[in-house]
């Protein structure tokens, strides 16, 4: 199939619309709405990962500031 000349307008589609309707804002359906969702089930352990990860990473922090006084106090 040639290309149309430049300026042209586009041929008409020749077979059924294939890809997804448009979005509403182009005058498709407005999208399913599905509610909220439930929310989490209560917890059957006690979560402490939050208080293990930060604790972890204070003392890394700690640790790292005291290498780097003893580098700087040694040179």
């Amino acid at each position: 199939m040639s290309q149309p000349p430049y300026g042209a307008p586009p041929p008409p589609p020749t077979g059924p619309p294939t890809g997804p309707p448009p979005p509403a804002y182009l005058g498709g359906a407005p999208a399913a709405y599905g509610g909220p969702a439930l929310p989490p089930p209560p917890a059957t352990t006690k979560r402490t990962i939050g208080f293990t990860v930060g604790l972890l990473t204070a003392i890394v922090l700690v640790l790292v500031v005291v290498v780097v006084a003893i580098i700087t106090t040694t040179n």
